[in-house]
């Protein structure tokens, strides 16, 4: 049986990323916060953070293209890791290692609507 933890999701970047040299290439890590809202388009203070991982060309681009701030596209792959918190209790972080990515930012200041990107809605599936 084969397993799928593939995962598309916009949200903010919340910390500039950081670029580091490993080896032959490049890593970057930045950190992203996904707010859920609710039908009726109020904020719902429900948010999920994750932590990005970006290798290789895409990590020198993204480092370049998707300041602390941007509103981004995120398609890649979900790993849950456990962590020891400060208090010696355990905690769960979600790490994403991207595949791909858009910053929307430039298209939300053009007037751009990008409310099609992504899956289709229950309603819109034919069967």
């Amino acid at each position: 049986m084969i397993h799928s933890n593939s995962i598309s999701i916009t949200g903010n970047i919340r910390k500039d990323p950081e670029i580091k040299a490993m080896g032959q290439g490049y890593v970057c890590n930045a950190l992203m916060v996904h707010n859920r809202y609710d039908k009726k388009a109020e904020f719902n203070t429900a948010a999920s953070w994750f932590n990005l991982e970006i290798w290789g060309n895409k990590a020198e681009n993204f480092h370049r293209l998707c300041p602390n701030g941007a509103h981004v596209l995120i398609h890649g792959n979900l790993r849950i890791e456990e962590y020891d918190k400060s208090d010696g209790s355990k905690g769960l972080k979600h790490k994403i290692t991207v595949n791909a990515f858009e910053n929307l930012t430039v298209r939300e200041e053009q007037g751009q609507d990008y409310s099609n990107i992504g899956p289709k809605q229950d309603d819109d599936v034919p069967f």
